[in-house]
C-alpha cells in the first residue's frame, strides 16, 4: 500500500511540474510575442515620423525656396499640420513667430520647445534631412531656389 502511495505522490509531483513548465513556456512565449510586435510598431512609427520630418523640411525650404520671404506660409503650414497631425511652427531666428498650424487663438511663442527641430535655409540645405537621399546638394542650395540669376 505504501508503494502505492509514493507512486501518485510521484505522479502528481510530475503533472504539477509539466503543468508549470508549460505555463512558463507559455509565459515566455507571450512576452516574446509582444516585445516583437512592439519593436515593429516602433519601426513603423519611427520611419514614418522621420518621413513625415523630411516632407515638412522639403515643403518649407521648397517655400523658402520659391519665395523672397515668409509672407504666406500660413496655409502651407496649416495643410502640414493637418496631413500629419502634428503641430507645426515656423519662427525666425529670434523665435519670433511667422506661422502656426494650431489654431489662431493658440499664436503664443511662450509654448514653443527650448530649440528648433530644424533649420530651414534655401541656401544651406540640410541634405541629411531631405526625403531625397539620391538628391546631391554639393553646394547645399536647393534647386529650386530662385534669384537674380535664374
Amino acid at each position: 500500500m505504501r508503494g502505492d502511495l509514493s507512486l501518485r505522490g510521484s505522479l502528481r509531483s510530475r503533472l504539477l511540474g509539466m503543468s508549470a513548465l508549460v505555463s512558463l513556456c507559455a509565459i515566455v512565449a507571450t512576452v516574446w510575442l509582444v516585445v516583437s510586435l512592439t519593436a515593429v510598431a516602433i519601426g513603423r512609427e519611427r520611419g514614418q515620423v522621420l518621413s513625415d520630418d523630411a516632407r515638412l523640411y522639403d515643403s518649407r525650404g521648397g517655400f523658402a525656396a520659391t519665395h523672397p520671404d515668409w509672407n504666406g506660409v500660413a496655409p502651407t503650414v496649416r495643410a502640414l499640420g493637418r496631413q500629419t497631425g502634428r503641430r507645426i511652427t515656423l519662427t525666425d531666428e529670434g523665435r519670433h513667430l511667422l506661422a502656426n498650424s494650431a489654431s489662431r487663438e493658440g499664436r503664443s511663442a511662450r509654448s514653443l520647445p527650448a530649440r528648433a527641430s530644424a533649420t530651414v535655409d534655401a541656401l544651406a540645405v540640410d541634405a541629411a534631412v531631405t526625403r531625397r537621399p539620391d538628391d546631391t546638394f554639393s553646394d547645399r542650395i536647393d534647386p529650386r531656389a530662385v534669384g537674380p540669376s535664374g
